[in-house]
């Protein structure tokens, strides 16, 4: 069951509808059984706000009633004109936020140049698991590069000896 159908269903039990179209939804209650859940519970539901309902007797005519009701709100209409304020909290108005966005942008930037600037000093590990080789790593964030230098010792060692001094120790 669709809203409209809803809809009608609650018209016809209100008594809002022609006697054309309360025919039509009395047909379609007649073959529809969702149809008729809804008006036995639309029905049940009327029957209980019935009775547990309080009635309020107005002291005025009804006429009356309505034009104080009217007459307050034009009262309230005019009381709400306005009032000029001075031109330093009309600018507070509008600094408030200004200064929060340029708070905000402030934080924003020395975040970001944090981020930058510890990014582009990264320091590199490399973990030499040999004793007989070295290692030495060089890192450049802004030329996106890395480059690890692997020595063999052994090698390192026999080249760094001067033969003049292996002629003495012989």
């Amino acid at each position: 069951m669709n809203r409209e159908e809803q809809i009608r269903v609650m018209a016809y039990l209100d008594g809002e509808l022609t006697p054309a179209e309360s025919k039509q939804v009395e047909l379609w209650l007649a073959t529809s059984p969702d149809g008729q859940g809804l008006a036995a519970e639309l029905r049940l539901t009327r029957e209980a706000l019935r009775g547990n309902e309080t009635s309020v007797k107005v002291p005025e005519s009804p006429e009356f009633y309505w034009s104080k009701i009217q007459q307050a709100i034009e009262r309230e209409e005019r009381q709400t004109v306005p009032v000029s304020q001075p031109w330093w909290v009309m600018l507070r108005r509008y600094l408030k936020p200004i200064s929060g966005f340029a708070l905000f942008m402030l934080l924003a930037m020395g975040s970001t140049e944090f981020w930058m600037t510890g990014a582009r000093y990264e320091a590199v590990e490399v973990e030499n698991m040999s004793e007989h080789t070295q290692s030495l790593s060089f890192h450049n964030q802004a030329e996106r590069m890395s480059v690890v230098w692997i020595v063999n010792r052994d090698t390192e060692e026999a080249e760094s000896a001067d033969p003049e001094d292996e002629m003495t120790n012989e």
